[in-house]
């Protein structure tokens, strides 16, 4: 555990256990509370081998709550956020500090009776400089700091579009996909070292277009597509293709700064001739693929192969899949 750049050791034994050998202190965690050079606790914080950190400071002394919350300038979340915590006191140099979520939010957990607590952040689409967002906390307290961004994330501009007066109604595409956790990397201002933290679920915008919207959705115009799901952590559908044009099933993580997805998917495409007769249990190989890298970053290839020697490479990009 960390506080004040004070370092000391924490086991589990069923619950945690602290342990200090140089001033020998064994499960004594409000040992630090009213120490001279440090006074009241400020924040304490658990430091995992890759960097990663998370507060603890509950155990160390009665708390408050301060939740922050990031938006860009058009009011959506920005994830991955870094965010810094301070405090009065020596020798520093700083209380805690936290990543947002997806939903661009980071909870701390800080030691009450302290003058004051400064935030800053730091993103990729936009900072703010330290300013003093807590004066005089109090135990069991909750406070809130809403920092809005100059940057922008980007989003779909994507309407729903309408089926032709006579589709085709030749090929079907059922698919089935899930995102069961995101990755998220940062990088520890103490040690440096560029961790990464799953959480779960995840989750993915979700569409299918035909070629000329796909072009208007890489030029970052506005567009129209089918089954247009935001946010999704899993879906499970089938899409009739209308017209002979090239289509795309699309799964964009473009609105996230720098979680990146682990997705499952599963796609089969199924062709109904014109003029012959449909026969019951009569199955079509469907088409396999399959995506690397995973997790989903904002490029990423598929490979697949299927029925009647259709092999291929299939590439996202910009940020998304396309089938």
């Amino acid at each position: 555990a960390y506080r004040n750049n004070h370092k000391w050791n924490e086991f589990y034994e069923r619950r945690w256990v602290h342990w200090e050998p140089v001033n020998t202190y064994m499960n004594s965690p409000w040992h630090y509370e009213h120490w001279t050079s440090f006074g009241h606790a400020r924040g304490t914080f658990d430091w995992r081998g890759d960097g990663y950190v998370w507060t603890t400071t509950e155990r160390y002394t009665p708390v408050c709550t301060l939740v922050v919350d990031v938006d860009d300038a058009n009011g959506n979340p920005v994830d991955g956020a870094r965010i810094i915590i301070d405090a009065p006191g020596y020798p520093g140099p700083r209380a805690t500090f936290g990543l947002t979520s997806t939903s661009g939010e980071c909870r701390f957990l800080l030691g009450d009776s302290i003058s004051w607590f400064s935030g800053q952040v730091t993103s990729a689409v936009g900072s703010e400089p330290t300013t003093t967002i807590i004066n005089n906390s109090q135990p069991g307290e909750l406070y809130t700091w809403d920092v809005d961004l100059t940057g922008t994330i980007p989003s779909l501009q994507a309407e729903p579009d309408t089926m032709p007066t006579h589709p085709r109604n030749e090929y079907r595409l059922e698919f089935q996909f899930n995102v069961p956790s995101e990755l998220d990397y940062a990088e520890n201002p103490d040690d440096h070292n560029v961790f990464s933290e799953s959480f779960s679920p995840g989750n993915l915008d979700f569409f299918i277009c035909d070629s000329g919207n796909y072009k208007a959705y890489v030029s970052g115009d506005s567009f129209r597509a089918f089954q247009i799901s935001l946010d999704m952590s899993s879906k499970d559908g089938s899409f009739v293709i209308p017209t002979d044009s090239c289509w795309y099933l699309v799964l964009s993580n473009e609105d996230e700064s720098t979680a990146s997805q682990l997705l499952d998917i599963h796609v089969k495409l199924f062709h109904q001739q014109t003029g012959i007769k449909y026969r019951t249990g009569f199955k079509i190989a469907p088409i396999r693929f399959w995506v690397s890298p995973n997790p989903f970053h904002k490029n990423t290839v598929i490979h697949g192969y299927g029925p009647i020697g259709l092999t291929g490479n299939l590439t996202g990009s910009p940020p998304g899949l396309y089938w």
